[in-house]
């Protein structure tokens, strides 16, 4: 959500806590899926845990990771300030989660959410539907942005390029710090009031407003007590 866009009615006065415990139950459900089709699919008796997470080979491998989620957030950014604010409207979910969330907090709930997802749908669903069908997946779960058509083009090409890290390093943790690294950052924003829903604007307009009518009024009340003294001593 960026400057300009307005936050669903509905989002607005939702707990923020509630929001927060359905990640971590959606989350966790859809780590045990993960792994348990990894364990029975995937792991098995002949490729073991260690196999599954290993490190790239080279170890410099984890900087492309990293600089594909620079080159992601630098997109998203330009794409927010070159289209309609409206495209990239959420309802004022992802502001309502990371807005109060202290910076320790952000930065694990984004390494689980990138872990996650990076588990089922690079580890196991890319494995046997290929990248093209891992990706449809994926923005199909992010259903909250079906409804805008600019953003399920950008989920589904985030999705591609987190499953052209996993084909290029042959690791999964070149995606999941891709992933990580833009969920973290652009909540970093968030958390920071860089971007903001219109609502919020308003009330802080207004508060500042009222804070401004009260110096003005201040001011001149005090300015009527000095002319009345100064007339005193006339």
């Amino acid at each position: 959500m960026r400057k300009g866009e307005t936050m669903d009615p509905r989002i607005k006065h939702l707990d923020s806590r509630i929001l927060i415990y359905n990640l971590y139950l959606t989350q966790g459900a859809l780590l045990l899926i993960g792994l348990l089709s990894a364990y029975f699919f995937i792991v098995g008796d002949e490729r073991g845990w260690g196999d599954f997470f290993a490190l790239p080979r080279p170890l410099s491998y984890l900087w492309i990771g990293l600089g594909g989620g620079i080159a992601i957030i630098l997109l998203e950014l330009l794409l927010n300030k070159v289209l309609p604010q409206d495209e990239f409207d959420d309802g004022g979910i992802n502001e309502k989660i990371f807005r109060n969330l202290s910076f320790v907090h952000i930065f694990f709930v984004t390494f689980l959410v990138a872990f996650t997802e990076e588990v089922l749908f690079r580890g196991v669903i890319q494995e046997f539907l290929g990248l093209w069908w891992a990706s449809i997946v994926f923005t199909i779960i992010h259903v909250r942005y079906l409804k805008k058509w600019m953003m399920v083009l950008v989920v589904f090409f985030i999705s591609l390029a987190f499953g052209w890290l996993y084909q290029l390093t042959g690791s999964l943790w070149t995606p999941i710090i891709a992933h990580f690294f833009v969920d973290f950052v652009l909540g970093l924003f968030i958390r920071l009031g860089w971007f903001q829903s219109e609502d919020e604007e308003t009330e802080e307009d207004m508060v500042s407003e009222v804070e401004t009518d009260a110096v003005t009024v201040l001011e001149g009340e005090v300015e009527t007590v000095n002319n009345k003294e100064n007339k005193e001593i006339d």
